[in-house]
Order: structure tokens, then sequence, then C-alpha cells
């Protein structure tokens, strides 16, 4: 379990500094507790005057006050004692709130990571599921708006069941626009025509989208959506293995 308590910071030879030698044993205890207590409630060195009375002996402040000439232990003011150069030693309440919001900012960070990578794990696992359990893949639509069972009804050839969109063989030329389909001549013929070129595209698209998904799915570098982080920002993945260190 992580440890949560604070901590006050003394020098191992702090006992015996010339003002710190000297001082009975109730000015030690009470300089040793008042940084403890500033620590603890986050009152930068302050003392208050009725906190401190409270707890320890005005002959033990006084004595604090008066064990260097230059610089001695507590300096008071009209407010209470104030703890001599205590946020060059000590953490003060903007160090420790720092910390708190550093702490904050990178649990925050952290948890944003956690759910881009479990994200990105789901969806590179759906990806490689087999494209047979996926409907919508599947899903065979022509042209003209009609399913595969109502093309096969209407005489035409219907889509192949093995995982990929039909690829029927194209009808013969029209004999009576040798230019080609792209007219705007009612011609059944050319109609054919047009249609087995639009469902070519689409077939075209479905295969193309397949392969975009394997890769993503291979590629340990991009999200779901293929997108990958560069000191450029984030641009569309190439899936192309990472250079390795030259060293």
């Amino acid at each position: 379990m992580k440890d949560t308590r604070l901590y006050a910071k003394f020098a191992q030879d702090f006992p015996s500094d010339p003002k710190i030698q000297p001082l009975s044993d109730a000015a030690f205890r009470c300089w040793v507790e008042a940084i403890c207590w500033s620590r603890q409630h986050m009152t930068d060195g302050l003392l208050p005057n009725r906190l401190a009375l409270a707890r320890w002996s005005l002959e033990s402040l006084t004595e604090l006050c008066t064990n260097d000439p230059q610089n001695p232990s507590l300096c008071e003011t009209e407010n209470g004692w104030f703890i001599h150069d205590y946020a060059e030693h000590q953490d003060t309440k903007a160090d420790m709130l720092a910390r708190q919001e550093q702490a904050k900012e990178a649990g925050r960070r952290g948890g944003l990571a956690k759910a881009k990578r479990t994200a990105k794990r789901t969806a590179k696992q759906k990806a490689s599921e087999p494209l047979s359990e996926n409907v919508a893949e599947e899903t065979f639509v022509s042209p003209n708006g009609l399913t595969h069972s109502e093309v096969k009804q209407g005489g035409r050839e219907p889509p192949n069941t093995n995982g990929t969109t039909a690829t029927a063989a194209a009808p013969t030329p029209c004999p009576k626009h040798p230019e080609g389909w792209d007219h705007d001549d009612p011609c059944r013929r050319c109609q054919r025509l047009r249609e087995h070129a639009e469902q070519q595209a689409i077939a075209a698209k479905q295969r193309a989208n397949q392969q975009r998904r394997k890769a993503i799915a291979a590629c340990d570098r991009c999200d779901h959506n293929g997108m990958a982080e560069t000191p450029a920002g984030l641009t569309r993945c190439t899936h192309e293995p990472a250079e390795e260190p030259a060293w």
C-alpha cells in the first residue's frame, strides 16, 4: 500500500548545530513539533499565537527566538511566530499543491492512454474476425438498389457466397452503341454494361477496404482508424515497419 503520510525534513547533523545543541529539552521538542505541525497544516512556517501558546510554553518559544543573535530559530510577529528559513528546508503549500495537480494530470493522461489502448485493441480484434461474421461487409446491393435475392429473382447473376462481392463476367458490348454505354439513350444492354461497371467499382472499393482493415489490424503503430502519431502530428499510417535506431 502506498505511504500517504507527510514528512518533514531534518538534516542528520541538526541536533549538533550551534543554535540547537544548547537548547533545553522543552525548547528542542517545541522546535521539532513546530516544524512538523506547520508541514502538516501547510502554514509555511507560521505558528499562530493561540495555538503556539496552547501547545508550548512561552519560555520555550522565547528561547527559540533568542538562540542566535542573527538568525534565531523563531521570529515573533503580531500574528504569532515564524520558523526561520522554513521554505528553504521544508515543502511549502504551493509545492504540495503543485505536486497534487501533477499527480492528477498524470492520472488523467494515464487513463486516456489506457482507454485508447483498449479501444485500439478491441477495434483490431474486430477487424481480425472472419469477414463471414460481418454481415454488413457481405451484404450485396446492386447499383439499382436490388438486394441479393431480388437480383436473383430478376434473372441476373447473384453475387458469390465465398465472402467476396460478385464479379460476374461482363455482358457483351452493345452493337448499337460501339462507342460505349456512357450515353443517355434508352438501351437495356447498355444499362447492363453500366450496372456491371458500377458493380466492379463497388467490388474494388470493398476489396481495398478489406485490405486496409487487415493492414491496420497487423500494424502496431496506428489506432483503429489507421492514424499514427508522428513528430508532425496525427497522420495516416503507412503501416511500414518503424526504422531501427542506427546504433
